[in-house]
């Protein structure tokens, strides 16, 4: 299946499940949670290091959603910046700069993507630069091949 959008009223495919008859649709309900949780890509590192965290080959084309990234102990000196990479090239959007200043556990975020993720695509999240002393950083890109209409 390549990349979809869930429409507000299927009544065009013969599936009215949206509030046209006064009540709210729990299978649109149910289909638009599915669709939002997608799948994601988790990775870990204990120590923080200029590293790839996680590299996986996607099998169908999807979009990237969202991108996020905290560390347990942000270190004692300079930035640690995390991204992640489609094919090689970093998504400018998902880079994200965690200063050594900031506060531990805080979580930083992409916000809403809406980025083209080709099929058989190689996906990384990457830290690019780390801070001295940084511990346990841990990234996650969010992937959903179908747009739910508001």
């Amino acid at each position: 299946m390549s990349t979809a959008t869930l429409k507000k009223s299927l009544g065009d495919a013969g599936a009215a499940i949206d509030e046209s008859h006064g009540a709210p649709s729990i299978l649109r309900e149910v289909m638009t949670s599915l669709a939002e949780d997608g799948s994601s890509l988790d990775a870990y590192q204990v120590t923080v290091a200029t590293a790839t965290l996680l590299s996986r080959i996607v099998e169908k084309a999807t979009k990237l959603r969202s991108f996020k990234a905290a560390m347990a102990d942000t270190g004692s000196a300079g930035d640690t910046d995390v991204e992640v990479q489609i094919n090689g090239v970093a998504v400018t959007a998902t880079q994200l700069t965690i200063d050594n200043t900031d506060t531990d556990g805080q979580v930083f975020s992409s916000g809403v993507l809406d980025v083209d993720v080709p099929a058989d695509a190689l996906v990384e999240i990457i830290v690019t630069a780390a801070p001295t002393a940084g511990v346990g950083l841990t990234a996650t890109a969010r992937l959903s091949g179908v747009t739910v209409e508001a």
